[in-house]
């Protein structure tokens, strides 16, 4: 097997590994792209080896790939099938890679060193990144086991009267809040005949309470919590700038302008400049929503002219396409 301290190609690694029948199995890792996001989503979420309450909406893949597609690497077999991920978000602050969901299929176990010194190196020449920190201690290159999640949030808290008179406190998230976001999460489901937010795995509301604790919020009302945003800081930008990953209210608890006023603080407690989200086509109250955002920040907003295709974004099988996700971006006008 090749050692962690081999050197491997810049773009892909061929790997040769004994099959179960003792013959021999190319697989080659590369860069999570578009282009294989849903072929790894449909590995993550294959029923037969995942529970249904740890899996993840497409957009997830697709969203990484597009936005932070260093982070990850896949591993492919000859015949183009995935049979290994290791899926990351970049964390600028720490210069570390955080990986969310790590693993190699039946047969390929070999393979899961040659992932995380794939990305290791993919990661530190793409984002300058110093280490990988996955979940467990034995998997994690350059912390040690004490360190295998750190959690950079800073006390932080405000209270705010809604519309409708509710003391509304806004706070960055706990680990013990991710429950509860995804349960949010789930009544926007349960309300919207056209389908919610995207749902995700508890792990990762677990991740982005702990390790992005400071580019995320929870609302609470009466300690309940009734309203979130999470998100990260892109990589590569010469000023800091929020990717704008989720922003769910419950839907009982919408009308007291939970939403704006979430986008609106992380901004400002944060010191960001401008920010990057993704939007269906049809969402003008979330478009018109960031726009307002940008305008109170003083920049501009506009679509990229780039999106996140149906293709990337609607498991084969589906019974109702995923609308394309358009690019808007709020930025500072040109000097």
């Amino acid at each position: 097997m090749t050692t962690l301290n081999q050197q491997l190609s810049a773009e892909k690694t061929p790997v040769i590994l004994p099959s179960i029948q003792s013959e021999i199995v190319t697989a080659t890792i590369s860069p999570l792209t578009l282009k294989n996001s849903l072929a790894v989503s449909d590995y993550i979420n294959n029923p037969a080896t995942t529970p249904a309450n740890d899996q993840y909406a497409p957009y997830y893949t697709a969203m990484l790939a597009k936005f932070n597609s260093h982070a990850s690497v896949v591993a492919m077999n000859a015949n183009n099938e995935v049979v290994g991920v290791a899926l990351g978000i970049y964390h600028p602050q720490t210069k570390s890679v955080h990986v969310t969901h790590f693993n190699a299929a039946s047969g390929f176990s070999d393979l899961e060193d040659e992932m995380l010194e794939k990305l290791r190196q993919q990661a530190a020449t793409e984002y300058h990144a110093e280490s990988i920190i996955t979940e467990t201690a034995l998997s994690s290159i350059g912390q040690s086991a004490s360190d295998s999640f750190i959690t950079v949030s800073s006390p932080f808290q405000m209270d705010y009267i809604s519309p409708r008179k509710n003391t509304i406190t806004l706070r960055h998230p706990t680990k013990d809040d991710a429950q509860a976001m995804l349960d949010v999460v789930l009544e926007t489901n349960k309300e919207s005949s056209q389908g919610g937010l995207d749902i995700y795995a508890l792990k990762s509301y677990q991740r982005m309470c702990d390790t992005f604790a400071e580019t995320s919020l929870v609302a609470t009302i009466d300690d309940k919590v009734v309203g979130f945003m999470t998100g990260f800081l892109m990589p590569n930008t010469p000023e800091p700038e929020l990717f704008v990953w989720q922003v769910g209210v419950d839907p009982k608890d919408q009308g007291n302008g939970i939403g704006p006023m979430l986008l609106r603080t992380i901004v400002e407690q944060a010191s960001i400049k401008s920010f990057v989200t993704t939007i269906e086509g049809d969402n003008k109250p979330s478009q018109n929503a960031f726009a307002k955002l940008a305008r109170k920040m003083g920049i501009n907003f506009s679509h990229t002219g780039e999106e996140i295709p149906t293709e990337v974004l609607t498991p084969v099988g589906a019974q109702h396409q995923h609308d394309p996700e358009l690019i808007f971006a709020g930025r500072p006008a040109p000097a």
